[in-house]
């Protein structure tokens, strides 16, 4: 069995090649091996797994006279087996499983996999008589698709493995699925692999194995560049080094395998910015090889990485050095016109140096040979040209490919303002573009929403230069899409699928629904497990997640309407926003990158981009405002108010009494706008002073596309509010603490019930089962109950329901992404039911969010912990004004304005009370009628029949 063991930056592929009793290291290009392990190649490379009763066999004695031959030679002997057809199936199966690995041996991977799909097609025929040879041809036909970078093709075959747990394969195939999510960005998935992996054989009991298994998680650590993981990867890295320095003092073969870990603690060290340490690392590495091995792939990818600490150390005619001393290694190895993933780094290293030494051109030109290396098929005319959308389709390494692009726009950005040519500008906007579709790409391929949500914000760097240069050339339509493809995608995929999901058979979706349900239901029990202290169970959950990608892989292949529904591209353009807005309404949409800020003014006569102050000035202000507002029982300083309105809404130039849709970003996402101060207030009485909310009707969205979204084939609403309030009254049986009892929902949801169609469930009542009954086909969601933020893991945030047993009673977050609800609005009457963990380039990972991302494109919900008398007074008349035929928005702004008119006592106008709901969505009547439409036009329209009977009746009087 071939597994990759290493993928560092600036360096080649490694395979193990496992046998019963042995594990050895050969690189995937042209080697330079000392006879000694070139004859241990010859012995075990092909995982005959010889049963000892048959070793004299005549079969396995020839098996055994052809391993002894050159490659060459062995080739030629396997095919000539293969095309007499001779022997058994099971003996033809062994020649085409030879004769694959010998392709892979002598570079020729797509003839090794031909051969491999014979082998493994007979061997399942015969797969009772074949037992684990099944297993060794499944395994090298994933490593070999892993390899090419087809990782659709490479899960199927380690699925095959898998799905016949347990077997003496599965460790090995765990580790290498470990290694297969990393390079895809499945950092989550890639580290429970490893984990899973280390429980099986070989790898409690062989040290040599074990190691290479913590060298391979190290390097998933180093990939993700943060100062926890560094750390981790440090640890692991010491320890590898440690245990192949002492196997090496009895088997030189794992020399090569110390340098390699010097070489990777070099990195680590350089992500960790401790550059002396680093480049200490990387000299004992160079001395190591030189000493052990002489191997010239390892020898250039320590000078790579030696040219990146200098660049990081500020010397990059030193960095340069080291780079074309690694290029020139690479060269002498070269096979012209096939991809060469380390040649392209390495020549991206040396644009980047060009870069740094302020020769753009330079670095152009070495960019494109990168990319041209990357992708041999790409054949640039010129620096203008960019890989075209099948391309990167196409291209194994996209993380790589990403890099490259984003440092070919900062050249081109780079040259613009060495040479005062705007022209410049449309290039690097041009290849940003190029950036973004590899994104969409590379969110394709990934199946776990925090792998999503990482890659999200890794992408943030990209979006924000792909602004400043948008700003730099005045393109306000650019920076509008950019804008937009830099927040909430990962909702409006979820919205896009939920339409798409209507394109498959009912069975079908079932089969997924109860297969996602199971991996939600060991999320849980890892997450309350992993709270308690006992070990989560994550081999099963990594199994499961498994068969979840296969299944889903199978299905987007299967049925091509579902594929482009859920991938389809669909963003709102800034005409296209234009066209929407009504005569009076105003779009506001800020970025904050991390060092500029800007607000984007659309109206549907003009629109304005307008640079703001810079995010280090807004932070303070933000972080006192959220003090003050969340400080009942203390006055409230205007200042940060006053100052947060100066810094964001003054210069807007924003028309008074405007309606306004706000699309926060970052931290701004936490605070309710309306409480901003367009004046410096006198006196204590907060009624008198002059919140925006006075100027303005405020209401927000998560970004322009999702919010015009069109969610299509909803099951039929009911036409009336669901009102859920488990704890408007504690039965004993429940088991609830007395103070967790919140007597004035009662009021409240018994209230709505007054005045419109309404299922209510109080208390014991307000049960799990009813909700997952009732609420896919509700009108209005009402949920007044207790909410819990889990800031670390927002998946697992919960709210509470109604059961005597304390885990039933928690409805986690990851619970709803298996609802679907046709709720025109949702109310989310619970503590902080906005608010949560801030991912850049996605926003708040909020309970409402997970309602919008489920079918509920209106939202009503609270940003802290809120009081229950003013929530209860606030939406008695948000609701009033709404059965009045109010549109959404607009009512909770005059229920706002109205409760500060209510009080005498200015300590219960304080803005904690009133301005913590917020609401997401259209400003729209409520839809309450069964089947989607408003009900006020037909209260209307009842309203004039009855006038006009009575009028009728009136003249019959006279």
């Amino acid at each position: 069995m071939i597994l990759t063991v290493q993928n560092t930056p600036g360096s080649k592929q490694f395979y193990v090649i496992l046998f019963p009793k042995k594990t050895l290291i050969v690189q995937y290009s042209k080697q330079v091996f000392s006879s000694s392990i070139l004859r241990l190649v010859l012995c075990i490379l092909a995982f005959t797994a010889v049963n000892p009763l048959a070793a004299q066999d005549d079969f396995e004695a020839e098996i055994a006279t052809i391993k002894e031959l050159d490659w060459p030679e062995q080739r030629e002997r396997f095919e000539a087996a293969v095309e007499s057809r001779k022997g058994t199936p099971l003996q033809r199966a062994r020649y085409h499983h030879e004769l694959g690995v010998v392709y892979f041996v002598l570079d020729d991977l797509f003839q090794a996999i031909e051969q491999t799909e014979k082998a493994l097609e007979i061997r399942l025929d015969h797969e009772a008589e074949a037992g684990e040879e099944v297993l060794y041809s499944a395994y090298n036909l994933g490593s070999f698709y892993h390899n090419l970078g087809n990782f659709d093709e490479a899960f199927a075959y380690f699925q095959l493995i898998v799905d016949r747990a347990p077997n003496s394969r599965l460790g090995y195939t765990l580790f290498r699925l470990g290694s297969l999510y990393r390079d895809l960005g499945e950092f989550k998935l890639s580290e429970q692999a490893f984990a899973a992996a280390l429980k099986e054989a070989p790898y409690p009991d062989d040290q040599a194995e074990r190691t290479t298994l913590l060298a391979e998680w190290a390097d998933l650590y180093l990939k993700q560049e943060t100062p926890e993981a560094t750390r981790s990867a440090i640890d692991l890295l010491e320890k590898a080094y440690a245990n192949y320095d002492e196997l090496a003092a009895s088997d030189g073969y794992y020399a090569s395998l110390a340098a390699l870990s010097l070489n990777r603690l070099g990195l680590a060290y350089t992500n960790a910015r401790d550059l002396r340490r680093a480049r200490s690392y990387f000299q004992q590495a160079l001395d190591y090889n030189e000493q052990c091995c002489q191997d010239e792939d390892l020898a250039a990818s320590i000078h790579t990485n030696m040219g990146i600490a200098y660049r990081h150390l500020g010397q990059p005619s030193a960095a340069l050095e080291w780079h074309r001393k690694a290029l020139d290694i690479r060269l002498e190895s070269v096979t012209p016109g096939k991809t060469d993933i380390t040649l392209a780094r390495t020549f991206d290293n040396l644009a980047s140096t060009y870069l740094d030494l302020g020769r753009p051109r330079e670095g152009l030109d070495h960019i494109q040979r990168a990319l041209s290396w990357g992708l041999p098929q790409f054949k640039p005319s010129g620096a203008e040209d960019n890989p075209s959308l099948t391309l990167l389709r196409e291209y194994p390494n996209k993380n790589s490919l990403l890099i490259h692009l984003q440092d070919k726009a900062r050249l081109w950005t780079a040259l613009a303002e060495k040479e005062q040519n705007a022209d410049h500008l449309q290039q690097a906007l041009a290849t940003y573009r190029t950036c973004d579709q590899l994104i969409d790409l590379m969110r394709e391929s990934h199946l776990e929403k925090n792998t999503k949500l990482y890659w999200r914000e890794q992408a943030q760097k990209m979006y924000q230069s792909a602004v400043k240069v948008a700003l730099m050339s005045e393109r306000a339509d650019a920076a509008f899409y950019f804008f937009e493809k830099s927040r909430a995608v990962l909702l409006l995929d979820g919205l896009r699928e939920l339409n798409a999901s209507s394109r498959l058979p009912a069975a079908t979706r079932k089969q997924l629904a109860r297969l996602a349900a199971k991996i939600q239901y060991l999320e849980k029990a890892a997450y309350e497990e992993a709270a308690s202290g006992e070990p989560a169970p994550n081999d099963q959950l990594s199994l499961l997640r498994e068969q979840y990608r296969h299944l889903l892989d199978s299905v987007e292949a299967g049925y091509p309407d579902y594929y482009r529904q859920k991938y389809r591209p669909g963003i709102l353009g800034l005409q296209d926003l234009q066209d929407q807005l009504a005569p009076g309404e105003i779009w506001v949409e800020y970025f904050l990158a991390n060092d500029f800020s800007l607000g984007f003014v659309v109206e549907k006569t003009g629109v304005n981009m307008v640079e703001l102050a810079a995010p280090e000035s807004l932070e303070p202000h933000i972080n006192a405002l959220l003090r003050n507002l969340k400080q009942y029982d203390a006055p409230f300083d205007p200042e940060p108010a006053l100052a947060l309105y100066r810094y964001l809404i003054e210069p807007l130039q924003l028309r008074a009494g405007s309606r306004l849709t706000i699309v926060p970003d970052a931290r701004l996402s936490l605070i309710p706008f309306e409480v901003l101060l367009t004046d410096r207030p006198e006196g204590a009485d907060y009624g008198q002073w002059d919140f925006l909310l006075r100027q303005h009707e405020v209401h927000y969205a998560f970004s322009a596309s999702s919010h015009y979204f069109q969610t299509g084939n909803r099951p039929e609403a009911n036409g009336k509010v669901l009102a859920f309030a488990p704890m408007a009254q504690l039965a004993p049986e429940l088991g609830v603490d007395e103070s967790l009892e919140l007597p004035r929902t009662r009021f409240t949801t018994e209230y709505i019930s007054k005045i419109l169609p309404t299922d209510l469930f109080l208390g014991r009542d307000a049960r799990r089962e009813r909700l997952l009954e009732m609420a896919p086909r509700a009108s209005v969601l009402h949920l007044a109950t207790h909410a819990y933020l889990d800031h670390e893991q927002p998946e697992f945030s919960y709210f509470l329901v109604a059961d005597p047993d304390p885990e039933r009673r928690r409805f986690y977050v990851n619970e709803l992404y298996q609802q679907q609800y046709s709720a025109d609005l949702a109310v989310l009457s619970a503590c902080e039911t906005g608010a949560g963990k801030l991912f850049r380039g996605e926003g708040v990972a909020s309970i409402g969010r997970a309602f919008a991302q489920n079918g509920c494109p209106n939202l009503a919900m609270s940003l802290w912990p809120v009081d229950e008398g003013a929530t209860s007074r606030l939406l008695e008349s948000f609701y009033e004004k709404l059965k009045a035929g109010s549109p959404k928005g607009a009512a909770l702004h005059r229920a706002k304005l109205d409760y500060l008119e209510q009080f005498g006592d200015p300590q219960l106008k304080h803005p904690f009370r009133w301005s913590g709901f917020v609401y997401y969505g259209q400003d729209t009547p409520l839809e309450l009628k069964a089947g989607g439409r408003s009900t006020w036009p037909y209260l209307l329209a009842i309203g004039l029949v009855v006038l006009g009977l009575i009028s009728l009746r009136s003249r019959k009087k006279v």
